[in-house]
């Protein structure tokens, strides 16, 4: 999710203003319109992502890759770390309740890129992601 300077900017003003960050501004209910649940199966590293949460308070990381209305609630399939790194699925429900409780759950509004091989590069996690997702062709083919 791309977003201008003046929208972060407003965005950071909100956050300031009401204690907790908005986790579904109307950029990404548009973004997630392209990319809805089981849409990108099988791109693994070079698939799109939607957008990258984390706990500002202390561990969390979740990257979305896909995500589709459900009800009330918003369903999310991506790459996510708490304690470990693993894809799952994860709702928003789940990260408000987590604000909720007084944990910093913010959106990367800083982070660059499109893929999550971009990502995971910026977290300095793409050669763990290597040797545990990609087969000795596809890890020769990054070489």
């Amino acid at each position: 999710m791309k977003l201008s300077l003046e929208r972060i900017k407003e965005i950071q003003k909100e956050t300031q203003k009401t204690g907790k960050m908005n986790l579904l501004p109307e950029e990404l209910k548009e973004e997630m319109k392209k990319f809805p649940l089981y849409s990108q199966d099988g791109k693994k590293e070079k698939a799109k992502v939607l957008v990258k949460y984390f706990n500002a308070s202390g561990p969390g990381t979740w990257i979305a890759l896909e995500g589709s209305q459900e009800g009330e609630d918003i369903t999310f399939f991506g790459y996510c770390s708490i304690s470990e790194w693993e894809y799952g699925y994860f709702s928003l429900n789940e990260l408000q309740e987590l604000q909720k409780q007084g944990y910093l759950i913010e959106i990367d509004l800083f982070t660059n890129g499109e893929t999550l091989e971009d990502f995971l590069k910026q977290e300095g996690q793409w050669e763990e992601y290597k040797a545990t997702f990609l087969d000795d062709e596809e890890r020769e083919e990054e070489e």
